[in-house]
């Protein structure tokens, strides 16, 4: 499977690393990290385990995980993954999802 990662996407993980990074510059690492695993690990092995988000794009699905929500769509014709964001709790539309 081909993976592919938005721009958005690597500059929420950066966000979120900066974030985390002024308490606790150790966590923020091992935090990013975590959100990466679960890309790679629980959602490339099991891509339609996410919930389908129409909202944002017909093909769109989220992940929860630690607190957090990864947007991403699949497409299993050609066997490619796309990550798009990794939010919080703010308030996003289709706009907001990038390239």
């Amino acid at each position: 499977m081909r993976v592919l990662y938005a721009q958005r996407f690597a500059d929420d993980l950066d966000e979120i690393a900066d974030y985390i990074r002024a308490d606790n510059p150790e966590r923020a690492v091992t935090f990013v990290e975590q959100i990466r695993q679960v890309c790679l690990r629980t959602i490339v092995a099991h891509p339609r385990a996410g919930r389908p988000r129409p909202e944002f794009r017909a093909d769109m699905r989220s992940f929860a995980t630690h607190g957090r929500t990864i947007l991403y769509t699949f497409e299993p014709e050609v066997s490619v993954l796309k990550f798009y964001r990794v939010i919080g709790r703010q308030h996003i539309t289709s706009e907001d999802l990038g390239d």
